[in-house]
């Protein structure tokens, strides 16, 4: 008898247990940005503090040209780029942080010689507070360089100069103001303090034209970099 009434004791605890585990039962769905959760007849939006929003793009191309016995003539070349795009979006209030990178290095071969054929690296962050509907505050900082030396070749192409280099130069643009933004597709931006920085790291990329010929010349200014400097803030 005893035996008896201690299974049932026990047989009702479970039963107990699990109604209430069955009570506290939650439901989820993901509507847009925030998250439902249903917790019996009551329901509880869990909103979504991440407030970023993030893209990547990249490509790789190749590209081979060859031409043989063709009456229209043409040169055999190969090129070969890379490009790569990524931004990060913050969005929380009135406040807006917008985070963009582009980068893009390209070569083409042709004739045994190798020539750049694309070459960008540029860094943007504009932060912005929305003061009514159209109007906001902002603040943004801009850097371009580029990844690889450049050349200017003479008419004979056997001669190259070199004009640029990684961080020669190398902008850096400071930018306070406001902006005006009346609709999805236009955005008038006006920066009355607007600061420039240009580095040069690289005294090779000065050279100046002589008698109609471009020369290596370390006392030229190229840039705006005067010679003995390698910043100039404008």
């Amino acid at each position: 008898m005893m035996r008896k009434y201690c299974l049932l004791v026990f047989l009702t605890l479970v039963g107990t247990a699990v109604r209430a585990q069955d009570s506290t039962r939650t439901d989820s769905v993901v509507i847009r940005r925030d998250t439902i959760v249903v917790i019996k007849d009551s329901v509880v939006t869990v909103k979504d503090t991440t407030y970023w929003q993030k893209s990547f793009n990249g490509s790789i191309n190749f590209n081979q040209t060859s031409f043989s016995n063709w009456a229209g003539g043409g040169t055999n070349s190969i090129s070969l780029g890379t490009l790569v795009n990524t931004r990060a979006l913050y969005l929380k209030d009135k406040w807006s942080w917008d985070n963009t990178a582009d980068m893009q290095l390209g070569y083409l071969i042709q004739l045994n010689d190798t020539r750049k054929s694309a070459d960008v690296f540029m860094l943007n962050s504009v932060v912005g507070y929305k003061f009514s509907p159209k109007w906001s505050f902002s603040g943004s900082a801009a850097f371009n360089t580029f990844f690889a030396p450049g050349f200017r070749y003479d008419s004979t192409d056997r001669n190259r100069l070199r004009v640029s280099n990684f961080f020669s130069p190398a902008l850096l643009t400071l930018a306070l103001g406001v902006s005006f933004t009346p609709t999805n597709w236009f955005s008038l931006q006006m920066n009355p303090f607007a600061p420039r920085l240009t580095t040069l790291t690289d005294n090779r990329v000065r050279i100046a034209q002589v008698d109609g010929v471009y020369v290596p010349d370390p006392t030229a200014t190229v840039y705006g970099v005067p010679p003995g400097r390698s910043i100039r803030l404008e």
